[in-house]
């Protein structure tokens, strides 16, 4: 009973050769790959081949095939006749049933099947997550800023963990991984993310709820899922998604969630409740990574660009990630900066790097005094009249011309005029009845 128990659970054997395109659905068929079912799938997507998928990333860009005349279409003819974005989803998750099958099989061949003098590398371990509580005390510990302490990277997180892990020193290297919390959408797998496309935090993420015993949407603040052995497997997908032709690097990742909707104050920063939050859990997460013996950090901009709609602007994120760094990364060797994918923060990577190693000067600015100076300007005055201010204040917007008049003029309170004595109602009936008696 054993043995087939263990054939049911590790599915079908992957034998015959993967075809592409394919597109992402919820079943398995010519044409077609589903991740959720990689168990049943009898292709080996180990096999595909680099050149393919690039030359598959080429066909995404031309047109779309032209569609046959004839009624019956075969499951690659949809996939060629289907849009592009689908066309890349697919071929996306072709290479993400390859790491799944590697990791479920313990073993690849790099760079490619196909590729001559192939080295066949085994012993692939399946990544475990657990649910952690970030340590409530934290220990002041100063960090220094440049050549091995605080210092920011062009390349993506998942390039520079694997470069960490891949030295001669052999260091632990632990990833920070940032979404927005009580997020509905976090059981869905991103393909856009490297990390995901790359690894196996892949299959982390679909066997995580059941490791950790508790939904991914609920978890609260202090809390952090801790995934170990997560492998990086594979090179970038631009380049054909090449399979590493070394043992892979091994890292540790952190997944914390910061706040959804931060509250700003007036002057346009993070106001004071919601500041506190990111640097407690910045230097929460710091003490973690001390406790769970980390050397090297690598960590992403805190809720600058963070998917699913964790926001903070730029200059905020790194004034207080170098606060948290510098007062209590002391026990870390290295902790390195980086975006998690090439479009986040988009134009403003380079104020975040400046802020980051410099700091940033805030510069308050008073809204309510910056209307007052507008106002003035539209009337052209250098000061208002005393008691104006309420008003300039409300016809900001308004016409030069209706200020003017409002600066010279300001309008008076409305005044009932008092009824004359012939005019009122009264008097008119008294008028009436003189009349009648006369």
């Amino acid at each position: 009973m054993a043995p087939m128990a263990a054939a049911t659970r590790r599915g079908v054997a992957p034998l015959r050769h993967p075809d592409l395109p394919v597109l992402a659905s919820a079943y398995i068929a010519a044409g077609h790959v589903c991740i959720q079912r990689y168990l049943e799938d009898g292709r080996d997507w180990r096999k595909v081949s680099p050149l393919e998928i690039q030359r598959q990333l080429r066909a995404c860009d031309l047109p779309l095939w032209r569609r046959p005349k004839g009624p019956k279409m075969t499951g690659l003819e949809v996939a060629r006749a289907a849009p592009m974005a689908q066309r890349l989803e697919g071929l996306l998750a072709a290479v993400v049933a390859g790491i799944l099958q590697a990791v479920d099989q313990g073993c690849f061949w790099g760079p490619g099947f196909e590729v001559p003098r192939c080295v066949k590398i085994q012993g692939v371990p399946s990544p475990m997550s657990r649910l952690v509580l970030l340590p409530s005390s934290q220990k002041e510990t100063p960090l220094e800023v440049g050549a091995g302490g605080l210092k920011a990277s062009d390349l993506l997180a998942v390039d520079v963990a694997a470069e960490a892990a891949l030295r001669e020193a052999k260091p632990k290297v632990g990833l920070v991984r940032f979404s927005a919390r009580r997020l509905p959408g976090l059981r869905r797998l991103d393909l856009t993310d490297p990390l995901l496309v790359r690894s196996s935090y892949c299959k982390a993420l679909m066997e995580m709820e059941r490791q950790i015993h508790a939904p991914l949407p609920t978890l609260e603040a202090d809390a952090v899922v801790a995934t170990s052995d997560v492998s990086i497997l594979r090179g970038p997908v631009e380049a054909g998604a090449p399979w590493t032709e070394t043992q892979p690097a091994r890292i540790e990742v952190f997944w914390a969630q910061l706040e959804r909707n931060p509250h700003f104050d007036d002057l346009g920063y993070l106001d004071e409740a919601s500041e506190d939050a990111l640097v407690m859990t910045l230097r929460r997460l710091m003490a973690l990574a001390k406790k769970e013996g980390v050397s090297v950090l690598v960590i992403p901009p805190p809720g600058a660009g963070t998917p699913g709609g964790a926001w903070a602007p730029s200059a905020v994120a790194a004034e207080r990630l170098r606060e948290a760094a510098l007062a209590y990364g002391g026990g870390l060797e290295e902790i390195i900066v980086c975006r998690e994918h090439p479009s986040q923060l988009c134009g403003r990577w380079g104020e975040f790097t400046s802020a980051l190693q410099h700091g940033n000067e805030r510069i308050y600015v008073d809204k309510k005094l910056e209307e007052r100076k507008a106002a003035l300007e539209k009337l052209g005055l250098s000061y208002p009249r005393p008691g104006l201010e309420a008003t300039l204040r409300r016809y900001a917007d308004c016409p030069p011309s209706r200020l003017h008049r409002l600066g010279r003029f300001p309008p008076r309170p409305p005044t009932q005029a008092l009824p004359v004595a012939g005019d009122s109602p009264t008097a008119k009936k008294k008028q009436v009845r003189l009349s009648v008696t006369r």
